[in-house]
């Protein structure tokens, strides 16, 4: 097995492949020990010696993890969960220091991106099955689709990094290859139509669109304006105009959510800096209670995960996602990647989730990987093989 294909069925394993059957029908504990497994397999079967990683490069990723654990302390004084019942609920969170596991694989920037191509075809063809065969998914088995834009599989964020990295390869070189697959993701991206993801990557896309490097940049860029008017225009105003509903609605969920959270969840300074606690619903019913009435931590992004998890691991993120835009040495893509998250900081942004967790974990790693890299430059130590 190469990086890359490891780097993709790491992905898929993680969002249980979309439970299609039969996989779908084992067991989500199963499924989640079997990605601990890979992750530690993969270690032992590469553990590339070759890896420049800075030593320090872990210590967010244990920081972020120390706040996450400092909230189970919450979950005991507040709710009364115990030690045990907080390791088993917090189960998916573990997941966080997987880039720890994906550094003794090594796989170089261009693995990483290779995986993340192959897992845009997978995601267009499972998008495909879910529209035609929609009894071919085990939680989808009695549902029906009328359209590709009523699918929105997991791991769609995950669409964004091989978008930038390739609008940045094509503003050094043009590439007729690569900018196919751009204007391909681009419209899975936009078939999506999450509003979380898809603006600040409009926007994003469109810079970066403007400063592609082609002998025929006056025809790249008429047949771009041209394009957004047929198929951008209408559907961004419909979003904008349902945007502007949703905000102005005090019963829409998000805005009851961040109403709750912020000024009727946090019970003390304690709680303030180190979150609620993940509750289990053996423990309480706090969180079904609270999802029946529209009110859900992962709808909130930065604020969700600050409810749950306290505030340490979101200092580490706002250092990690602001640091790469003020690092003059960061590639654009990563500081694509950073803007989009932190434009989804009270939406999207949620890390709770393995799903959206997958994108951190590729940002860390990657970042870590560029970080090394420059230091090992600096100190005239080889730099990073492929």
């Amino acid at each position: 097995m190469n990086k890359s294909n490891y780097i993709l069925i790491f992905i898929l394993l993680c969002l249980d492949f979309w439970d299609i059957k039969p996989y779908g029908y084992i067991s989500p504990n199963l499924q989640l020990a079997m990605v601990f497994l890979y992750l530690c397999w993969g270690a032992h079967r590469f553990n590339d010696k070759s890896n420049f990683f800075n030593k320090n490069c872990a210590v967010p990723l244990k920081i972020i993890f120390l706040g996450i654990l400092l909230s189970m302390v919450s979950a005991f004084v507040y709710f009364g969960q115990t030690l045990i019942q907080s390791i088993v609920a917090y189960r998916n969170q573990y997941l966080i220091l997987s880039p720890l596991f994906i550094k003794k694989v090594f796989p170089s920037r261009q693995e990483v991106i290779t995986g993340l191509y192959k897992f845009s075809i997978i995601y267009f063809v499972f998008a495909i099955l879910k529209l035609v065969f929609t009894s071919l998914f085990v939680s989808e088995a009695t549902v029906e689709y009328s359209s590709f834009e009523d699918i929105l599989l997991q791991g769609y964020s995950l669409l964004t990094i091989p978008l930038y990295f390739t609008l940045q390869e094509l503003e050094k070189e043009w590439d007729t290859k690569q900018a196919i697959y751009a204007l391909f993701i681009f419209s899975l991206i936009m078939l999506n139509g999450n509003r979380s993801s898809l603006f600040p990557m409009l926007i994003l896309s469109g810079y970066m669109f403007f400063k592609i490097n082609t002998p025929y940049r006056a025809i790249v860029i008429t047949i771009i304006i041209i394009f957004s008017f047929l198929f951008l225009v209408a559907p961004i105003n419909e979003m904008i105009e349902e945007a502007q509903k949703q905000l102005n609605d005090p019963n829409y969920k998000r805005n009851k959510s961040i109403e709750y959270y912020i000024f009727n969840s946090i019970q003390n300074i304690w709680c303030a800096i180190f979150g609620n606690g993940l509750i289990s619903s053996h423990t309480s019913d706090v969180l079904s209670v609270l999802k029946s009435m529209g009110i859900v931590n992962s709808d909130l992004g930065f604020v969700g995960y600050w409810n749950q998890f306290g505030i340490i691991p979101i200092i580490v993120f706002l250092y990690l996602y602001i640091g790469t835009l003020v690092r003059k040495r960061m590639p654009i893509y990563l500081k694509l990647i950073s803007l989009q998250t932190l434009a989804g900081a009270f939406t999207i942004s949620y890390f709770g989730s393995i799903h959206h967790m997958l994108f951190f974990i590729f940002f860390y790693y990657l970042y870590n990987l560029e970080l090394s890299k420059n230091h090992s430059v600096d100190n005239n130590l080889t730099c990073y093989g492929k």
